[in-house]
């Protein structure tokens, strides 16, 4: 349990390490904006509130967040905490519609005060793109990046903004492997995508590779309210996200894994996978990490126009 050490912040101003841990999950997710961290430590007496919870891996800062829930009961606390996404996750971004925007100005707008720094390309677009009633801050910015790259972006424990780019591969230390399952999920994978702009479902986004492979599944959205230089990234991105597991996979090793989410894994067997999901698990028989896998698929994607048909 030495892998891990936790430093907990109390109303009062006051820090404290978490000497006694009794057991602790870290979990990370690409499709989560925020990290979670479970811990349960030993308490002579009932902790005072706390407020923010940070771990650390090899002396490096690897989560740093804030409480959500905690208990005591019969010497033992707890302590929930997400990562400090939360705070764009939380807070409901200005309502208005930008001109000509790029991410730095959103950025500005909807995450510099609240402390954190901005390591995204400054991706621009000579159009409107206008913010709704009840979108986070969070999802104001994380939109606007996903019309120009794939994956969600991130904020790393020390407060910057980033998207995760899936370079630096995680080579699996065999020695290490408690074992690897894999899977293929074919029930949520969605083949075809039928929308409309302005009155029928006759523009359509469909995967060959889906489709060949027997899959018949579809979903009908309406555009009319999305700007049109996004519709493409879009429609792209939900037949990308249900077959995120189509062929996927469990890695289960010994120890802490701090890797980074989207990046390729070098074993055996699993050639063309990356980490989807990282949960680390530590109590008295020791410390785990389950590492979740998703095979990239060249999906085939096309789009065409036709009319609508019943079916």
């Amino acid at each position: 349990m030495a892998e891990i050490e936790f430093i907990i912040t109390f109303l009062n101003g006051e820090k404290s390490k978490a000497a006694e841990v009794v057991s602790y999950e870290w979990s990370r997710d690409t499709r989560a904006a925020c990290d979670g961290l479970r811990l349960v430590f030993l308490s002579e007496s009932e902790p005072v509130e706390a407020v923010a919870l940070e771990a650390y891996a090899d002396g490096k800062c690897v989560f740093r967040g804030y409480a959500d829930c905690q208990s005591f009961s019969d010497g033992r606390a707890f302590i929930y905490a997400r990562s400090s996404a939360c705070l764009l996750v939380d807070n409901e971004a200005p309502q208005l519609t930008y001109n000509a925007p790029c991410v730095n100005t959103l950025f500005l707008v909807n995450a510099e005060d609240f402390g954190f720094k901005n390591g995204l390309k400054n991706y621009w677009v000579r159009a409107d793109y206008p913010i709704g009633r009840g979108t986070s801050c969070y999802g104001a910015i994380n939109s606007f990046v996903r019309a120009f790259c794939k994956n969600n972006i991130a904020v790393s424990p020390d407060g910057v903004l980033y998207v995760p780019d899936g370079k630096k591969s995680y080579t699996v230390d065999k020695n290490a492997v408690l074992g690897l399952k894999k899977i293929i999920k074919r029930g949520e994978a969605v083949s075809r995508i039928d929308c409309k702009t302005d009155g029928e479902y006759n523009r359509h986004l469909k995967s060959t590779l889906l489709d060949k492979n027997g899959i018949r599944r579809s979903r009908k959205l309406s555009l009319s309210a999305v700007p049109e230089w996004q519709r493409s990234t879009l429609l792209s991105s939900v037949i990308e996200d249900s077959a995120r597991e189509y062929y996927s996979a469990e890695l289960t090793v010994s120890g802490v894994v701090t890797a980074e989410l989207c990046s390729p894994v070098i074993y055996d067997g699993l050639e063309g996978y990356r980490i989807s999901s990282l949960v680390t698990l530590g109590n008295k028989n020791g410390v785990k990490t389950v590492i979740g896998l998703s095979k990239e698929l060249e999906l085939g994607e096309v789009e065409y126009v036709a009319e609508q048909k019943n079916e």
